[in-house]
């Protein structure tokens, strides 16, 4: 988090995925006062994380939803975060990946 220009108390937070991961990186992170949304496929996980106080995406549509966010963080092993994705996020948003190798977002080139 050293690498934010901000802190966590307040932050708006993306996790995308709500798996076993997903779902304890967004408590934790909502424990912390982050105001967390969560992006998921399933109706059903939707429901919980919105039961739970919590924003919620689905994960196919986040173009044009992720310019609202301070810190993404994706547990979801497969592409979720194309070019076109990571180019609507706002400077200076941070992105964690905590997946496997190809991870969820395409890799920085430059």
């Amino acid at each position: 988090m050293e690498e934010l220009p901000i802190t966590i108390h307040g932050a708006r937070v993306l996790v995308i995925g709500y798996g076993r991961v997903g779902r304890m990186t967004a408590q934790r992170f909502q424990a912390l006062g982050a105001r967390v949304s969560v992006a998921a496929r399933k109706y059903a996980d939707l429901a919980w994380a919105e039961s739970l106080g919590m924003g919620v995406e689905q994960t196919g549509h986040l173009l044009g939803w992720l310019c609202g966010y301070d810190l993404v963080i994706n547990t979801v092993p497969a592409r979720v975060l194309g070019e076109a994705e990571l180019g609507d996020l706002k400077p200076g948003c941070l992105v964690i990946d905590l997946v496997s190798k190809p991870g969820g977002a395409e890799e920085a080139v430059g």
